[in-house]
């Protein structure tokens, strides 16, 4: 067959599962830093917003937007961790 043998065929499924962590991994991280950032500009974009009128509607916003920021932040952090993980445990 395509494989000499057992062995030869569970490292190439390993090594191919690996490289899926790595790139879901990769992936998550890019996705969840963009969203954080976007949050984040939004956030400072409402701000603004809130020196200007002081709406406190307004400046839930503010809230909302600055704590899906962190959130996202920290899960890109967490898949920077993991990224980090795999690539050093090959």
């Amino acid at each position: 067959g395509m494989f000499a043998n057992d062995k030869e065929k569970y490292l190439s499924i390993e090594s191919s599962d690996n490289n899926l962590n790595i790139y879901l991994a990769t992936g998550a991280s890019v996705l969840t830093g963009v969203v954080s950032a976007y949050c984040k500009t939004k956030a400072d974009s409402y701000y603004r917003d809130f020196q200007v009128t002081n709406d406190p509607a307004t400046l839930r916003k503010v809230h909302s937007y600055d704590t899906a920021a962190g959130i996202s932040l920290a899960a890109s952090e967490i898949g920077l961790f993991f990224l980090s993980y795999l690539l050093l445990s090959r």
